[in-house]
């Protein structure tokens, strides 16, 4: 209740549950972002951060102009990685920032014992860093398919040739979503019961 040190206990059992649920949207963000395997064909893998072929990494911020000389039938693939995906890396790295904007201020939230405009106001930092983070995250996440289209590749080819790290990318936004719902509604039970 407003002005009380007193929690109902639905209140914190949203509470941990919201922050359970960010942890593990984080994790799996993390997870899914780290491994080159958003685009698998046989000889190339395709990630944010880094694109392989034929068993050789590098990183996708790295220039490599051999790649605009190769005459392989995923020339325009590789000159996609090299020149958009690190665009997708940024909306992605701003959306991690703001998850771990939203989990410091978790941190910083319990230590209020009494339920008043700072406590809510530090509730309502952290429900808006989760949403935006996740924003950011799904944009790059909805946008990589389209990315990899081009006159080549049909829609439902890239959908087929999407790696386990797209997926657990995808997977990782919606828990943190969930988490910022759960937040709310922790708020909510916070502030009026």
């Amino acid at each position: 209740m407003f002005g009380h040190n007193k929690l109902r206990r639905v209140a914190k059992v949203f509470l941990r549950i919201a922050t359970i649920t960010l942890l593990l949207g984080a994790a799996l963000i993390g997870i899914g972002v780290g491994f080159p395997f958003w685009y698998q064909d046989s000889t190339l893998n395709i990630g944010i951060f880094e694109r392989c072929q034929s068993g050789k990494c590098t990183s996708t911020f790295q220039k490599n102009p051999g790649i605009f000389k190769t005459k392989s039938t995923f020339r325009s693939l590789l000159i996609v990685a090299v020149l958009v995906t690190p665009l997708l890396a940024g909306l992605v790295i701003g959306g991690c920032a703001m998850l771990c904007f939203a989990n410091i201020f978790l941190c910083c939230y319990p230590y209020k014992k009494v339920i008043d405009h700072c406590k809510v106001c530090i509730g309502i930092c952290v429900c808006v860093c989760i949403f935006v983070g996740v924003a950011a995250i799904m944009t790059a996440v909805a946008l990589y398919p389209f990315i990899l289209l081009d006159n080549n590749l049909k829609p439902y080819q890239v959908y087929q040739k999407l790696g386990y790290a797209y997926y657990i990318t995808g997977a990782g936004t919606i828990v943190a979503l969930a988490a910022g719902v759960l937040f709310i509604l922790h708020l909510f039970f916070a502030v009026y019961f």
